[in-house]
């Protein structure tokens, strides 16, 4: 992993758009900022091209109001720019770019080092694993998921744990294969059924190698 890249301060930017870079790296600090999924929807919906707070607001369907404060801190840790800045009514509208097309894990600040609290991997598990426990969670509240239902219905909690071996070039297709579904489904336009109001599918993966299960596999679905 290359070094660290600073986070630069945000600036006013000329009325030409902005090449924004391929990549960028973060820290615990940013990806725990990321674990909101309003202010990871600002992130990603600024990528293709800069939004005011009143555009990343008719997209969430809220209030301007309600985004400001995320706004400030994504700029604050260098995860949104201002792009430019235009006078409005007498005002000033800014709007803000996304600092990269895609953000990658600075992984020297998320080693474990001695007998220090790990949190790096607090910052991991809460992205990845709280933030799908808070989306199911709303998503039944809201009613289109029941854990009344049993899969193959769309309405199903579908939940697996399954513990196998494999050997680690088995494990590196795996990884390469969840990557390949992640970056199908979450690139690009949104799907037909995004379209059409579809709720989304949250799925959590952890893949590693070298535990010996007890048993060939144990799930559950329910």
């Amino acid at each position: 992993m290359n070094a660290q890249m600073a986070a630069k301060p945000a600036t006013a930017r000329s009325n030409a758009e902005v090449q924004i870079p391929a990549h960028r790296t973060i820290g615990p600090a940013q990806l725990r900022l990321l674990a909101d999924p309003v202010r990871e929807h600002l992130v990603n919906a600024s990528v293709p091209q800069a939004q005011t707070v009143a555009q990343m607001a008719a997209g969430l369907g809220c209030a301007p109001t309600r985004l400001y404060r995320h706004v400030q801190r994504l700029v604050a840790e260098g995860l949104l720019v201002i792009e430019r800045e235009e006078r409005v009514r007498g005002g000033v509208e800014r709007h803000y770019r996304a600092c990269a097309r895609e953000l990658l894990l600075d992984r020297t600040q998320f080693a474990a080092k001695g007998g220090r609290r790990l949190d790096g991997l607090d910052s991991i598990l809460a992205y990845v694993f709280d933030q799908s426990r808070a989306d199911i969670e709303g998503a039944v509240a809201a009613g289109p998921v029941d854990p009344g239902f049993v899969w193959p219905d769309p309405r199903a909690v579908f939940a697996l744990r399954c513990v196998a071996r494999v050997t680690p070039a088995e494990l590196s297709r795996l990884q390469r294969r969840a990557r390949a579904v992640c970056r199908h489904r979450t690139s690009g336009a949104p799907s037909r059924a995004a379209r059409r109001g579809g709720e989304p599918r949250h799925r959590a993966v952890p893949l590693r190698s070298g535990i010996p299960p007890r048993t060939p596999c144990a799930g559950q679905a329910a």
